[in-house]
């Protein structure tokens, strides 16, 4: 391409950043990507000028410092950084120039809990489940605006906060468990759903600790009833654990179902991720 063309695609896109920003509209950035109507050039000519407009000043990146140092056009380069960078949030587009995504997704995720937002052209229901079955946190199709962007990134953010708040509380008080709204210290024997103290009975007190303790494991009725009542487990009724189990349901769960059924086998207590 010539000389003449560059300073043409660079000229288009400043002019198109420079009105949306004085009139204070959002910039919309589908509007200078590589093929919309108003470039329609390769996506390595692309990378190019935007590394060069980078570089330069004239454009910088608004969102949170992924990397810490620069944006990533690449999967090798992606690789390569992830190896000697630490991440607390991934942007993902899939369409790579050296590759997929869902491959770059597939290579964080098997070694890591850092949560990923895609980016895709792809509306199809396919790519999305392909994307979330991967480990893909959120999933934002093309095209998209800035605020909804923002929007993903809060909440992905606000989840890590929470997470290194219940991690450090975890730290203090190992016999504390906070799980979503639900907050249970077996020190003080004080629970909380959101903002609404529990009373809990002995027996689902025992129950729940066995479950917390137990978390991801399949829990027969044999062994929930043993633990439970540990002196003559065999002169109770089998039918005192399912009426203790519904009433912890009952007073612990709300959309969320912590406590499942594993027909055949016993119970199981939805592990945290």
């Amino acid at each position: 391409m010539a000389k003449d063309d560059y300073f043409v695609i660079v000229y288009k896109i400043l002019s198109y950043l420079y009105v949306k920003l004085k009139s204070g509209e959002d910039v919309n950035p589908n509007m200078i990507t590589h093929d919309n109507q108003l470039l329609q050039i390769n996506r390595k000519y692309w990378d190019y000028i935007m590394r060069n407009l980078i570089e330069d000043r004239y454009i910088t990146c608004e969102t949170e410092k992924v990397w810490g140092k620069e944006l990533i056009y690449d999967l090798k380069t992606a690789e390569e950084m992830w190896e000697s960078e630490n991440a607390d949030l991934v942007i993902l587009d899939v369409n790579l120039p050296d590759g997929s995504g869902y491959d770059f997704l597939a290579f964080v995720k098997e070694s890591s809990k850092v949560p990923v937002i895609l980016l895709t052209a792809n509306d199809l229901e396919i790519d999305q489940v392909t994307g979330l079955s991967l480990g893909a946190d959120d999933y934002i199709t093309k095209p998209f605006s800035l605020a909804v962007l923002r929007a993903r990134i809060e909440v992905q953010k606000r989840r890590i906060r929470e997470q290194r708040e219940n991690q450090s509380i975890k730290s203090i008080l190992p016999n504390c468990y906070v799980i979503e709204n639900l907050k249970f210290d077996f020190e003080r024997l004080c629970f909380f759903k959101g903002e609404e103290e529990l009373s809990l009975s002995r027996n689902e007190q025992r129950l729940l600790q066995i479950f917390l303790k137990n978390q991801g494991r399949i829990l027969t009725r044999e062994i929930l009833m043993e633990r439970l009542w540990q002196d003559g487990a065999e002169f109770v009724d089998e039918n005192a654990l399912s009426v203790t189990i519904n009433r912890l349901r009952k007073k612990i769960e709300g959309e969320t179902k912590y406590i499942q059924t594993v027909y055949g086998q016993g119970y199981i207590w939805r592990k945290e991720e």
